[in-house]
């Protein structure tokens, strides 16, 4: 499975404007969840990512969840690639009055890795996804390890939240946000992944992954 640019469409921008669109009816997608749980919720005979009002979820979009590289050997770092696996080594984020700092560690030399940032215990929440920059800022000798660093500056309106730069989530929400990471190797195929925050277990629903916990 290759990797894929998703678009940032959170589910509580798609509510917004499902109401405007339907005048408060329930459709598929005014929840969480319901754009990949298999079933009819406005029993229009669409299901899922087959609806309009669930075009550009996360849910609806692949995300790879095992190993999918060419090549000898395991992806996930089981052995035999001659030293061209590409694992997730560690994943960590930080907040000050300017934003969200975030640095992942990376063995192997593949592409960027993804973010993906859920708000946990919300009846109606915000999530983003963002891509890192493409270069990492450290590398180990023949492409052993690669260290990844992104910076989103905190914003107050849905209108100033830019893919890679610009975050809705100020620091007073850290406690209340599941940070997910995917990383790729060289043929931008999604080889591991991590999850981390105040409740792995939603976030991994909410996304459909299956990430451990790091």
């Amino acid at each position: 499975m290759t990797k894929t640019r998703l678009t940032l469409i959170p589910l509580s921008l798609t509510l917004a404007f499902g109401l405007a669109c339907f005048g408060g009816k329930d459709f598929e997608g005014d929840e969480a969840g319901e754009c990949n749980d298999g079933v009819d919720n406005d029993q229009n005979g669409l299901f899922d990512c087959d609806e309009d009002a669930c075009v550009g979820s996360p849910l609806c979009e692949e995300i790879p969840t095992d190993d999918t590289g060419g090549g000898g050997g395991d992806d996930t770092g089981g052995g035999g690639g001659g030293g061209d696996e590409v694992t997730l080594l560690s994943a960590t984020a930080n907040c000050d009055e300017i934003g969200y700092f975030f640095d992942v560690n990376q063995s192997g030399r593949g592409s960027a890795p993804e973010l993906y940032i859920y708000e946990t215990g919300s009846s109606n929440p915000w999530n983003e996804v963002h891509p890192f920059p493409l270069d990492p800022i450290e590398s180990g000798a023949n492409g052993a390890w690669d260290l990844f660093y992104m910076e989103l500056d905190s914003v107050n309106s849905v209108n100033e939240v830019r893919e890679g730069s610009k975050t809705l989530f100020g620091c007073d929400l850290y406690d209340n946000l599941t940070w997910i990471v995917y990383v790729f190797d060289k043929d931008n195929a999604g080889v591991d992944c991590g999850v981390w925050g105040d409740d792995p277990a939603e976030a991994n629903d909410f996304f459909g992954t299956s990430c451990p916990t790091i």
